[in-house]
């Protein structure tokens, strides 16, 4: 094989490779926690409801802004600088930025808890 056709053979995927990294680029820099943000702390099914709030709770929520939609996702707001950290060591398998309009929960009135 030639070496031309082997670079004009694979530049047709370029194209596709350019966008799949560009949409998952900017997928995760929308979805990266930012401290002091509104998070989604996504737990285990089996420690959905109360167990997750507690757990959210024990970690050094300052505010639980929603719950219960689905499950086992607790939206909660902390400025603590290692709150994601603590929500991870906690049980939470994912923290992520929370959406604006809180789609994800119920609409629950806000839970202050200190």
């Amino acid at each position: 094989m030639d070496f031309d056709k082997i670079i004009r053979r694979n530049l047709r995927f370029f194209p596709v490779f350019l966008a799949l990294f560009s949409l998952s680029w900017t997928l995760a820099l929308s979805l990266w926690p930012r401290q002091g943000s509104s998070l989604a702390a996504f737990f285990s099914p089996a420690v959905a409801g109360q167990g997750a709030v507690a757990a959210v709770w024990g970690a050094g929520a300052e505010q639980i802004l929603a719950f219960g939609g689905w499950p086992p996702v607790v939206l909660v707001r902390s400025d603590a600088p290692d709150f994601i950290a603590r929500l991870h060591a906690a049980g939470a398998w994912l923290v992520v930025r929370a959406p604006a309009g809180g789609e994800l929960c119920s609409t629950r009135p806000p839970l202050a808890l200190r």
